[in-house]
């Protein structure tokens, strides 16, 4: 699926010193596909390597991270040359392999001239305990598809050309006001897994079993979210983490006045009461992608930091759809909203 990210990455590609760039976000965004994508269309060769796939990639950089050899050693594994003017390098879930992710402060030193993209989850570059290569990288970040790319994926070009001039001070025609409408209320239940949308748009012809298929891979991958919970963390640190992550979409819940109040710290953990008892599983899910931290400032002035607390904030789930389907919202309430006059 086409994301707006694209001319971003054209324009790091374009640049005569550009460092490897590192490709950010939660999982399941599309961050694989989008680089595969622009992979292929733009260079020569594209060479993926997997770091969560293929284990043998890992003992490469056991030895040292001179990137010479590891770009012969990798050019073996896959059975075919890499040429460094023309070809594009991808380390994917480089989280996998923390002296990869150190290597490329010394591909950048050493050979410049090298298009390299690594692509990982937040949390696993996050707690590298390696050397982070500062200074030595780009970084991009991808969230779940906004409303306007679930547009382009819907490949209706005179509706999405309608949305591209609409302002604030030109009324567009009302039925075509009528139809983003409809598409919003769509975009609503999906939200902007691609994985997701991709499962609506294959079956959109009959909405009733579309939302039916999006709502239980939405299920599956909000599982897919606790199992990595553990994972990551250990099974206790995971049970407070699932804790939060399942509070969250209820405290929004509770806002029926358009108006999202700050999050409450009370009755989330059993035994825990306050920001400081709190603050570990809320960063870690802020660090992975899966919540979004909105500071609560008592002055609007700058630097806004300076007059925000800790304590004070809002908490929100990454993709609405997924928060609909957390809360177990049903389709057909949403699909009911009246827009606004």
């Amino acid at each position: 699926m086409k994301r707006d990210v694209s001319p971003q990455l054209k324009d790091w590609l374009q640049r005569p010193e550009r460092k490897p760039l590192v490709l950010k976000g939660a999982r399941q965004v599309g961050k694989t596909f989008l680089i595969t994508e622009f992979g292929k269309k733009h260079f020569e060769k594209f060479h993926s390597f997997n770091f969560e796939e293929n284990k043998q990639i890992h003992s490469i950089f056991e030895k040292d991270l001179d990137p010479k050899r590891i770009i012969e050693e990798l050019a073996l594994i896959k059975q075919y040359p890499i040429h460094i003017e023309n070809d594009l390098v991808f380390f994917d879930e480089i989280q996998a392999c923390p002296k990869a992710l150190t290597s490329l402060k010394y591909f950048c030193e050493e050979m410049p001239r090298l298009a390299l993209i690594a692509a990982g989850s937040l949390l696993g570059i996050k707690l590298s305990e390696e050397s982070f290569p500062v200074g030595k990288i780009e970084f991009l970040y991808l969230y779940p598809m906004d409303f306007r790319e679930f547009l382009v994926a819907n490949e209706n070009e005179m509706l999405l050309a309608v949305y591209d001039k609409a302002s604030v001070r030109d009324a567009i025609p009302e039925i075509a006001h009528q139809k983003l409408w409809e598409e919003l209320l769509n975009y609503y239940v999906t939200g902007g897994m691609p994985q997701i949308v991709q499962t609506y748009m294959n079956k959109k012809t009959d909405r009733l079993t579309a939302f039916e298929e999006v709502r239980r891979a939405q299920k599956i991958l909000i599982e897919s979210y606790n199992k990595d919970f553990a994972k990551h963390s250990g099974k206790n640190n995971s049970l407070h983490i699932i804790s939060v992550f399942e509070n969250v979409p209820l405290q929004l819940s509770a806002c029926v006045d358009d108006s999202t109040k700050r999050y409450r710290f009370h009755h989330v953990i059993q035994g825990k009461r306050g920001y400081a008892q709190l603050h570990g599983p809320i960063d870690w899910l802020e660090n992975a992608g899966l919540v979004i931290k909105i500071n609560i400032c008592n002055r609007a002035e700058i630097p806004l930091k300076a007059f925000c607390k800790n304590n004070l904030f809002k908490l929100f789930i990454f993709d609405i759809g997924l928060l609909g389907a957390m809360l177990d919202l049903p389709v057909s309430s949403i699909l009911k909203q009246e827009k606004e006059q």
